[in-house]
Parts: structure tokens; sequence; C-alpha cells
């Protein structure tokens, strides 16, 4: 097997985080980092702690002053999510999704088990949030409903552009507790805002046939070229191990795993558990893929990077057989279990990529260093215990490099990490 080893970048800013966020839970921090909500042309930071049923959103200018320090996150945030009837610990997202120019917020919201009348996601447009201190869900400028009985644990939230018009359509995932034992899961797309002050999710585009109990629903950028946006369902069972992504230009009506547009299968049972869009790692203008399968080769793990361009015609494939390279970590313990886009970090307008492995390591991968049919070994960032949520691709301190933040670090921590830094 050919090993490609990361060539060294001028600059250690990525050696040491600029900002140690504290005051939440070891595990289940989701972080996004998709967006400017206050309109000073900076990314803001937009994380969640599922134990401590809470959410916070921070202003890159708190952020950039903050550099050197670790703080308490509730100390610094510009808005607490915090219900005492219901949590804010599921995912979140930012993007524009009423082409204002400043990112909004969506959050999954609910208790656990929930009844049927309670939302299962709450969207906040940035006017609302310039307003808010402290946000109830109530507070929420659309609550989005479902009519199945759902947890939070089991749910994500995304803003993905489905139908090319430059905002960010609602992708939500809930899940059926009275199905069991395997569970019904129900996904929905919602393009074309400005929506309602309560909407339900079942009268909208629909995911079905979410058959795994465990999965991932993301969005995973623009494959094809089309300026739409795709949609990914992984299912990582012991019968069922794939990846099925949709295309934001079929997204006009109700889709289902068996017709979806590609089918990834992964030949190692419970082993492709994340995914996401990778950016544009070879520079050809299409979106590429990164999945992450942290339980092959007992637990080891393996990234693997699938090219947009190199997506089957026949709409079916083998994850293995159409990889472009891949990226494993001998000495660590499932190296795949978080994957994230880093955005161009180094400037040569190649997007760059994050792994992350059980022990808490995370590295970078240079889209530069990635060799066809190579494993690339990327420069490590060492953290300790899980690393449950990563984000790239924004620029919080405002210098034209996309910056990091890293969740579920361990310590109770989430890092920040700045390009000028």
């Amino acid at each position: 097997m050919t090993t490609t080893i990361a060539a060294p970048r001028p600059g250690s800013w990525f050696a040491h985080p600029a900002v140690i966020l504290t005051g939440m839970d070891e595990h289940g921090v989701h972080v996004d980092l998709g967006g400017d909500v206050d309109g000073d042309g900076r990314s803001d930071v937009l994380l969640s702690d599922y134990w401590n049923d809470v959410a916070w959103l921070v202003s890159s200018a708190d952020l950039v002053q903050l550099a050197g320090s670790e703080v308490d996150i509730s100390d610094v945030a510009d808005v607490t999510f915090a219900d005492p009837d219901r949590n804010f610990g599921g995912g979140v997202a930012l993007g524009d999704v009423d082409g204002d120019g400043r990112a909004d917020a969506l959050l999954k919201t609910g208790t656990d088990p929930m009844p049927l009348d309670e939302p299962t996601a709450a969207l906040y447009l940035a006017t609302t949030l310039d307003v808010l201190d402290d946000a109830l869900v109530a507070d929420a400028t659309t609550l989005v409903h479902a009519e199945v009985a759902r947890t939070p644990m089991h749910a994500q939230v995304g803003l993905p552009d489905v139908d090319g018009d430059g905002r960010g359509d609602l992708l939500i995932r809930s899940e059926d507790l009275e199905v069991s034992p395997s569970r019904h899961l129900l996904a929905a797309v919602v393009p074309g805002g400005p929506w309602p002050a309560t909407l339900d999710l079942g009268q909208q585009v629909l995911l079905t046939g979410l058959r795994a109990s465990l999965g991932e629903l993301s969005e995973v950028g623009d494959l094809d070229g089309d300026g739409r946006d795709e949609v990914a369902y992984t299912t990582y069972s012991t019968d069922d191990s794939a990846v099925y992504v949709f295309r934001g230009s079929a997204l006009t009506s109700d889709r289902d795993l068996e017709n979806a547009d590609w089918t990834l299968f992964s030949p190692h049972p419970s082993t492709a558990v994340a995914v996401t869009a990778a950016g544009d790692v070879d520079g050809d203008g299409l979106g590429d893929l990164l999945i992450g399968a942290p339980q092959q080769d007992d637990q080891r793990g393996l990234v693997y990077l699938l090219m947009g361009a190199d997506l089957p015609d026949g709409g079916t494939g083998e994850v293995p057989d159409l990889a472009y390279a891949w990226f494993d970590q001998p000495d660590h313990n499932q190296c795949g279990r978080t994957v994230a886009s880093a955005g161009d970090l180094d400037g040569d307008g190649l997007d760059d990529i994050l792994y992350a492995a059980g022990q808490g390591h995370v590295w970078i991968a240079y889209g530069a260093d990635v060799t066809p049919g190579a494993n690339t070994v990327g420069l490590s960032i060492v953290g300790e215990r899980w690393t449950d949520s990563m984000a790239g691709g924004g620029d919080i301190d405002g210098d034209g490099i996309p910056d990091l933040v890293i969740g579920g670090f361990g310590k109770q921590s989430s890092y920040i990490y700045l390009s000028g830094s």
C-alpha cells in the first residue's frame, strides 16, 4: 500500500487552540461554523451539549478578543438556548435561509421521549437572534412539528441548498419510538422559505425507508455540479452498511432508500458511520465525499475520500472500489469516527479535510498531499478523549483563511483554532 506523508506548511496556528470553551459535558457536543449571524463579515459559532440540554451562539468578535484564553462558554455566549421544558442538545446548523446575507440558526429540540405535540426543531432568523440573550423554544421564528414520537439523540438537522436558489433549506431527521425494535426513521427536506410560524414536517418532501436504528443524515455538498446540494443517509447495522445519496435536483417529491440516486455499499457490516462533504479536494469544480468507517479492520478504522466525478453512472458501487484515496492511523482506534471539510487552509485552491480517531486525535490532510490510490498521513492535532463533532471552512478572525472548531474534545471543552493566531 502506498503512503503519502503530509508536507509541512508554514505557520503553526493549529499547534495550540486559540480559545478553549469550557463548561460543557465531555460528550455529545455538536458544533457548526456555517455562517455570519451578526453581519460583521466573519463566521460565528453554534454549539450544543446533548447531556446538558443546552446550546450557545458565540460571536466571532468575542472569540477573537478571547484569543489565548480558556473561558466558560456561559460567560461569553451571545445567545444561550435553554428551556426548562424542552432541550436544545441535539444537532445544530447555521445557514442563510432568507437571503439577507446573514446566517440563521436551526436547532434540534424536544424531550426524551417526546409527545406528539412537541416541536422537533426550531428555526431562528438572524433578526430574531438580534434581540435574544436567552432563547426558549417558543421564541423561534418557525417551529417544526413531526407526527411521530421521537428522541433528540437520533436526530440531525442541516441547511443545504437543495433547490439552487442560494438559500439554505431545512433538513431534519426524527425517530419513531413506537415501531420497535427496528424504529421508524423519518427525514424531510423543506425547500423554499419563508416558512410559517408552525411547519408540519409530514407535509414536506420525505425520505423514507430509513431502516436502521443507527445511521446519519448529512448534507454533502454539490457532487454533480448542478448548483444544488445533495443529501446522504448512512446505515451501519450488522446487516446493512451503505451510504445512500439523493441528488438535490430530485428532492422535489418523496424518495425512498431503494431509489436513491447513488447507493455506495460497504463490504464490512457496521462500518459506514460518518459521511460529509469534503469540499473540492481535487479542484475540478465538483464536491467530493468523505466516508468514515471507524469499525472497520477490528475497529482500527478507515476514512475514504470519493471524488464527485467518480460516482457511478449506474448508481451503485462499493466504497473501497470507488475511493480516490484513504486515510488511516495504525496506532489509533476508530479512525473516521468524525470527519469534516476544513476548507482551503493553505490557500492553494484545494480544500483540505479533517478526520478524527476515538482517542481524541484529529488530523489535517491537505488536498495537495492526497495521492490517488494511496493512504495520506495527515498532520496531527493532539487532543484528549472523544471527538464528537468538528467544523471548518468558516473564517472567524477575518483573515481570509478558514478556522476550525473541535467539539467534545474532553475536559468538558471545545477548542477554537484561529488561523491568524
